[in-house]
C-alpha cells in the first residue's frame, strides 16, 4: 500500500559567502549529495539558491521528509529555516526530479520567494524545462 505524498517547502537564509565562482562549487556539491541521498529515500524537489537565500520544495514520504528537513535546519550553510507548507498532496510535481536547481541573477531581491504559490510555480516550470 503506497503512504500518502506529502509536499514541504521552506525558505531560509544563505549563509554561503565568498567569490561568486567559489559559492557556485558549494552549491554544486550540495546538489550533488542532495540528488544521492533524495534518490535513495524517494524524495525529488526544486531548489532556488540567490545571493540571500534558499526556497525549497521537496516531496515524498512524511517519515523521509521529517527525517530530511532535520538535516536541512542543521545545515550551517544557512539560518532562519522557515517552514512554509506542509501538506498532503495527490502527485508530485517534481517527479522526475531527485533534486531540480534554479539559477538566479545575481543580487536578485528574494522580496515574492515567501509566496508559496509563486514560488511553486515557478519551480514547476523550470523543472518542467521553462526558463
Amino acid at each position: 500500500m503506497l503512504r500518502p505524498l506529502t509536499r514541504l517547502t521552506y525558505f531560509s537564509a544563505n549563509l554561503m559567502r565568498g567569490p561568486r565562482w567559489r559559492v557556485a562549487e558549494e552549491v554544486g556539491a550540495l546538489l550533488a549529495v542532495a540528488r544521492i541521498r533524495n534518490a535513495h529515500l524517494r524524495i525529488t524537489g526544486a531548489l532556488v539558491v540567490t545571493d540571500d537565500c534558499f526556497a525549497q520544495i521537496l516531496e515524498g514520504e512524511a517519515e523521509d521528509l521529517d527525517w530530511l528537513f532535520r538535516s536541512i535546519q542543521a545545515d550551517p550553510r544557512h539560518c532562519n529555516v522557515t517552514l512554509i507548507q506542509r501538506a498532503l498532496v495527490p502527485e508530485r510535481a517534481f517527479a522526475d526530479w531527485a533534486m531540480s536547481h534554479v539559477e538566479t541573477e545575481p543580487r536578485r531581491p528574494a522580496a515574492g520567494a515567501l509566496q508559496d504559490e509563486t514560488l511553486f510555480q515557478r519551480l514547476a516550470h523550470a523543472a518542467h524545462g521553462g526558463s
